[in-house]
């Protein structure tokens, strides 16, 4: 069987990533030099996480990348930076999206604040 494909055309958009290599006490965290990454997707509609009648604000927007697409695909870090219109954002939640039928990485949801 065939696992959907993402249409290549979707994927417009792009983004620098830096990789977190280490974090210290005194907020001097050190990145890795910023390496470009495209043809993923930018969503950039809040995501809320709601338990009984409170509503919080867990993420700014999703970057989401695909392994037949995404140009690097690598295994992205939480806590390390996108930037990507201007601005500097923090990836707080990696969700990894397995391949249906064979044991690889089908693509990354990326969320961001």
């Amino acid at each position: 069987m065939k696992a959907l494909q993402v249409d290549k055309r979707l994927l417009y958009d792009s983004f620098m990533y830096q990789e977190l290599k280490e974090r210290t006490r005194f907020e001097t965290d050190e990145y890795s030099e910023p390496t470009e990454v495209e043809f993923v997707k930018i969503d950039r509609n809040e995501v809320y996480e709601i338990k009984g009648k409170e509503r919080k604000k867990v993420a700014n927007g999703i970057i989401f990348c695909y392994a037949a697409h995404t140009t690097p695909f690598i295994k992205f870090k939480k806590e390390s930076k996108v930037v990507f219109n201007g601005g500097e954002h923090t990836i707080v939640k990696v969700i990894q999206l397995d391949h249906p039928y064979k044991k690889e990485v089908w693509g990354y949801e990326l969320e961001y604040l």
